[in-house]
């Protein structure tokens, strides 16, 4: 019930055109994370809900994970979420994927 929600609430947030837009607009590397988001979906509808949570986690990763690095700058901002993205090992990671914080 999740999955589908979560497909329609996409939908209608953004539009029809603009989903379009984002699945088809970066070649293989985009139909390849649409293609696994949806047999992730279709997969946990078969009761395989662990290979489907990993194939969605995946197609997720490669439609959206061009927007990782405004996400983790954004989540900088927030009181609680900066203070625990500032810890040790974590910001060891965070640094890599979002650049190192900047004095504001």
């Amino acid at each position: 019930m999740g999955n589908i929600l979560f497909l329609l609430g996409i939908l209608f947030v953004i539009g029809p055109k603009s989903v379009m837009k984002c699945v088809l607009r970066g070649g293989n590397r985009r139909l390849k994370g649409t293609i696994a988001l949806l047999g992730g979906v279709v997969i946990v509808f078969f009761r395989y809900s662990v290979i489907g949570v990993i194939l969605e986690a995946y197609g997720a990763f490669v439609l959206f994970g061009d927007f990782a690095p405004q996400a983790i700058r954004f989540l900088r901002r927030i009181p609680i979420a900066g203070q625990v993205l500032s810890l040790p090992f974590i910001s060891m990671i965070v640094d890599k994927i979002a650049g190192p914080r900047q004095p504001v």
